[in-house]
């Protein structure tokens, strides 16, 4: 499911990705992106539709906690189910042609009488209608909205040891367009231009481990999945044009969708901070 994106990771695990020691004094952050799709941890939630995301951070010593929203999410959708029935009614008639073809007219009016009752009687029985009704159902199942809104509430702690940094935080995503929300720790360690950082849902046995390794303007990610969506791996190479704008090519290393494997998907992202 959803977790911390990589943009919440760069406004507020910065110190431990960069081996950066944590701000004596308290401060703010924003920033704005818009991406040319929703890319999570190796998946296209996007679908190729441009996304905007912003943050708020605010931090103070090692201390830090803040606000990230996003569109573009087309994996969360508020989805209805609406049933329709419909009958048909089928009437069906026999008729049967009783006639009596003489009447001998010796005959008592009392025999008479129980022969044409025994006639009608026949003709009561052959002629008439059945109803059949067949009722059949179907249902059709519409969605509230092209794409699902998100914003996240996060809190946490950075800080270094010897050449080590790390980082210990708190994440819930909430996702207004299905009333549902999720959340997860997150640690992180780091040494020089390489990171480990592991996704630990609170509710379940999920996890997302990420490997990172900066280059320069290039940095390296790859990531697993363990008791997720299709237990994927993935493996990014970003390059970073400026310091505003990078572009990101992630590819499928591994699923349990075959489908999926040797899938790669470049994204786009152009930011700035306020």
């Amino acid at each position: 499911m959803k977790t911390l994106k990589t943009a919440i990771v760069a406004a507020t695990l910065s110190t431990a990705a960069i081996g950066v020691a944590p701000v004596a004094m308290a401060e703010v952050s924003a920033s704005a992106t818009i991406s040319s799709s929703y890319l999570w941890r190796g998946y296209d939630i996007g679908s190729g539709v441009p996304a905007f995301s912003a943050d708020l951070v605010y931090s103070n010593g090692g201390f830090y906690g803040g606000l990230w929203i996003s569109s573009g999410d087309r994996d969360v959708v508020s989805a209805s189910t609406v049933s329709i029935s419909t009958s048909e009614t089928t009437t069906t008639s026999t008729t049967t042609a009783t006639e009596i073809t003489a009447v001998d007219d010796d005959l008592a009016t009392t025999d008479v009488d129980e022969t044409v009752e025994a006639v009608n009687a026949i003709n009561n029985i052959n002629t008439g209608s059945t109803s059949v009704t067949t009722t059949e159902t179907s249902s059709t199942t519409t969605l509230s909205g092209t794409d699902g809104t998100e914003y996240d509430l996060f809190v946490g702690y950075a800080g270094s040891v010897a050449g080590f940094t790390y980082d210990i935080g708190y994440a819930k995503y909430n996702y207004p367009n299905t009333n549902s929300s999720i959340s997860e720790y997150i640690y992180s360690v780091g040494y020089g231009p390489a990171s480990v950082t592991v996704y630990d849902d609170v509710d379940s046995g999920y996890t997302y481990t990420a490997f990172g390794y900066g280059a320069g303007a290039f940095s390296f990610t790859y990531g697993e999945h363990d008791e997720g969506r299709d237990n994927q791996s993935n493996f990014d190479v970003s390059y970073a044009v400026n310091e505003s704008f990078s572009i990101t090519m992630s590819t499928v290393v591994d699923s349990d969708n075959t489908s999926d494997d040797a899938d790669t998907t470049f994204v786009a992202s152009y930011s700035l901070a306020f």
